[in-house]
């Protein structure tokens, strides 16, 4: 769902990119992202409190437990879209959280396109507030140079 549109020449590079992020991001702290695995845990290191023989690390700022939801469908959506890489590279993220956390839950592909249709829409919303706005401020320029060149001719 979502992207299997014609994408602009420059999207292809960003939509692997925006995948491969995403891969690393759930790599690197997927239990930030959904939570802790609800099977039996990987041993604590004492001292980090980090899985024992894991690096630890923290997540980027703002990312936590409300965002894994966003991200799976994100993942769900690009595993679907027309640029092979990017889609390779999400399904192979979805493939490999599904086998590490099976107690995690994909989100519905209903819910996914509905997310992605909102944000269609308000980019679309914002685009003609945008193209509104630069049509009012033309018309208000034209009418100033208007005026001064009517202004102009009176002296």
């Amino acid at each position: 769902p979502g992207l299997n549109t014609p994408t602009p020449p420059e999207a292809p590079p960003l939509l692997h990119r925006a995948a491969v992020a995403l891969q690393r991001l759930f790599h690197a702290h997927a239990d930030h992202l959904l939570g802790p695995p609800t099977g039996t845990p990987a041993p604590l290191d004492p001292p980090t409190g980090t899985p024992a023989g894991a690096e630890p690390s923290s997540p980027p700022a703002g990312i936590g437990a409300g965002q894994g939801l966003v991200a799976l469908g994100a993942l769900l959506t690009l595993s679907s879209c027309s640029v092979p890489p990017a889609a390779a590279a999400a399904a192979a993220t979805l493939s490999s959280l599904r086998q590490s956390r099976p107690d995690v839950q994909m989100p519905p592909p209903e819910a996914v396109a509905a997310v992605v249709q909102s944000i269609r829409q308000e980019k679309a919303r914002r685009d003609a507030e945008i193209e509104a706005e630069t049509l009012a401020e033309e018309e208000a320029q034209e009418g100033a140079e208007g005026r001064a060149v009517a202004g102009g001719g009176e002296a």
